[in-house]
């Protein structure tokens, strides 16, 4: 199974400004998404999106792609809208896309193999790892196919198979308030 894995870090966050390349144990939230992505066996490719000129610089240094989301994708709420915008840039050929959140500093060690290994094995469209008590999502996995029919239509959404796998909220941290930030580094100080 080919794999293309997809970083959004998108810059104009209101609720915590600059969240992606904010320092969680000394590094920025996009690169803990990038380093758990290269350790996965399943991922051929990953592209971080952004309109951030530092968050794009740090891809580059890091070896891997960079691209620049138009302004229309920049401004969208849609998650949807960048995977059309990145899936539409890349050379070649894929079986599934994972999605890893730029600004989830905290996710398991192994959380994208297993959920390669889930997609591959199962008779499934997707795979999720949510923590239900913060409302985090640590990464997900669609089939290439499943993704192209929820891009060209949203209530495909409604008709796919998924497996969820549910994490406590020590195992998964998604930056989306200064409470967030502040868990974050306590659980990577441990």
């Amino acid at each position: 199974m080919k794999c293309l894995a997809i970083v959004p870090a998108r810059a104009n966050s209101s609720r915590v400004p600059g969240k992606n390349i904010m320092r969680f144990a000394g590094k920025p939230s996009v690169l803990h998404a990038i380093d758990a992505l290269k350790t996965c066996q399943w991922v051929d490719e990953i592209v971080v999106g952004s309109d951030s000129d530092e968050t794009l610089a740090l891809a580059t240094r890091h070896g891997v792609t960079a691209h620049r989301y138009a302004p229309h994708v920049a401004k969208s709420d849609d998650l949807y809208d960048v995977c059309d915008a990145i899936t539409r840039c890349v050379q070649g050929t894929f079986d599934a896309v994972i999605l890893a959140y730029a600004c989830v500093p905290v996710r398991p060690d192994g959380l994208f193999d297993m959920l390669c290994d889930t997609l591959n094995c199962e008779d499934i469209d997707s795979a999720a790892a949510l923590c239900y008590d913060n409302r985090s999502c640590g990464g997900s996995i669609y089939t290439w196919d499943i993704l192209q029919k929820i891009i060209a239509d949203r209530d495909v959404k409604q008709s796919y198979i998924t497996t969820l796998y549910e994490y406590r909220r020590d195992e998964i941290v998604e930056i989306d308030t200064i409470e967030d930030v502040q868990w974050a580094n306590t659980l990577l100080a441990m």
